[in-house]
């Protein structure tokens, strides 16, 4: 089980890491961004939209904007790979910038949720 973090430590940490990831992308050369990097074919372009999609569908679902978006499995768990297939090809084409402003997007709401549990407004 993970530690209770405060509201602070928590904002503090998502800072943290869209800061990593929006510093680690331009790292890429374009061959190497689009360049299969999993035994599956993920790149580090699908790798960072995906990371972007489910930070903000997690988030809008946490702030119970948006329902699942698949069925649950008997576990509680959304059954998600084909999803993330469908999702991978339709993000295909996106520039890294997009992908860039969809990260920065996603952590703000993903930021905002963390607020609205937390029972504050953030700053």
């Amino acid at each position: 089980m993970f530690p209770e973090m405060t509201r602070d430590e928590l904002l503090a940490a998502l800072d943290a890491e869209r800061e990593a990831l929006l510093a680690l992308m331009p790292r890429y050369d374009e061959q190497r961004w689009r360049a299969p990097v999993r035994a599956d074919g993920w790149s580090p372009h699908d790798i960072a939209c995906h990371l972007a999609d489910s930070t903000y569908g997690l988030a809008l679902m946490a702030l119970g904007e948006i329902p699942p978006a698949g069925p649950l499995n008997e576990r509680g768990w959304m059954d998600v790979d084909d999803l993330n297939e469908q999702r991978r090809q339709r993000n295909d084409t996106l520039p890294r910038e997009k992908v860039q402003s969809r990260m920065t997007s996603a952590f703000a709401h993903a930021r905002r949720g963390a607020c609205v549990a937390r029972g504050r407004a953030c700053r």
